[in-house]
C-alpha cells in the first residue's frame, strides 16, 4: 500500500511540474539548467535587506544570456524579465568595471577589423561598404555630387516642360516644345508669341496662326 502511495505522488508531482518545464524553457533540459545556473547562498545587504538563497545564471561576461536580461525568463521561477535592454546594457556596463571575457574569436578573425563602417549618403543613394562608395539606386544618376532621375535632370536642364523619354535622353511633354533657341521646353502659345506677339498655337492646324484679325506675312502678324 505505501508502494502505491508513494508511486501515485511520484507521478502527481512528474505530470504538475513536466508542464512547467516545457512552458518556461523548452529548449532546456535539467542538465542544461544545472550547468547554467550557480546557487547563491542568503545574505544580508547593507541595508539590513534580507536575500533569500537562489539560483542566478552563469556569469560569463555575457549580459544577453543573464536571466534579468529584458526579455529573459528564469527557469525556475518562471518570470520574464522586464525593462529596456539599452538601459539595462548600460548599467551593467556601468557597473562591471573590469572584464575579462571567458572565450575569445577564432585565430581565423583576429586579423578582421569588426568596427562597423557607416557613412553618410545623400538623397537616393545608399553606402556600398566593398567599394566604401556612396551608390545612386537604380535609374538614378550622380550629377554634381547628387543622384538624380533622368526626369529631374531633364528639367534642371530645359525646364518644367521637359521629360525624360523612352530610349533615354529628354523630350518636351505635351503641350509644350522646345524654343526657337533650343535651350528650354514652353508652352505652343509662348512658343508662337516668339514669332510674333499677336501669334498663337492654332491645335487644328497644328500649327502657329495669327489671332482673328491679323493675317501672317513673312512670318509677321498684320492687321487684315
Amino acid at each position: 500500500m505505501k508502494r502505491v502511495v508513494v508511486t501515485g505522488l511520484l507521478l502527481i508531482g512528474a505530470m504538475l511540474a513536466a508542464p512547467v518545464l516545457h512552458a518556461v524553457a523548452p529548449s532546456l533540459s535539467l542538465a542544461e539548467v544545472a550547468e547554467a545556473a550557480v546557487s547563491v547562498k542568503g545574505y544580508y545587504r547593507k541595508n539590513g535587506t534580507y536575500v533569500a538563497p537562489h539560483y542566478r545564471s552563469n556569469p560569463d561576461g555575457n549580459p544577453y544570456n543573464n536571466w534579468s536580461y529584458p526579455g529573459n525568463t528564469n527557469p525556475y521561477t518562471g518570470k520574464t524579465a522586464t525593462g529596456n535592454a539599452d538601459t539595462y546594457l548600460k548599467n551593467y556596463y556601468k557597473n562591471s568595471n573590469t572584464y575579462t571575457p571567458t572565450y575569445s574569436l577564432p585565430a581565423s578573425l583576429n586579423n578582421i577589423d569588426a568596427t562597423p563602417t557607416w557613412k553618410y549618403c545623400g538623397l537616393f543613394q545608399s553606402y556600398n561598404s566593398l567599394t566604401d562608395q556612396c551608390e545612386c539606386y537604380s535609374g538614378y544618376y550622380m550629377v554634381n555630387g547628387q543622384c538624380k532621375s533622368q526626369r529631374q535632370i531633364c528639367t534642371d536642364k530645359y525646364g518644367y516642360g521637359a521629360e525624360s523619354a523612352i530610349g533615354g535622353g529628354c523630350q518636351c511633354s505635351y503641350g509644350y516644345r522646345l524654343n526657337h533657341a533650343g535651350t528650354k521646353c514652353i508652352t505652343r502659345d509662348s512658343y508662337c508669341k516668339e514669332i510674333d506677339v499677336m501669334a498663337g498655337w492654332d491645335y487644328l492646324e497644328d500649327s502657329c496662326t495669327c489671332s482673328y484679325g491679323w493675317k501672317a506675312v513673312n512670318n509677321t502678324c498684320i492687321p487684315k
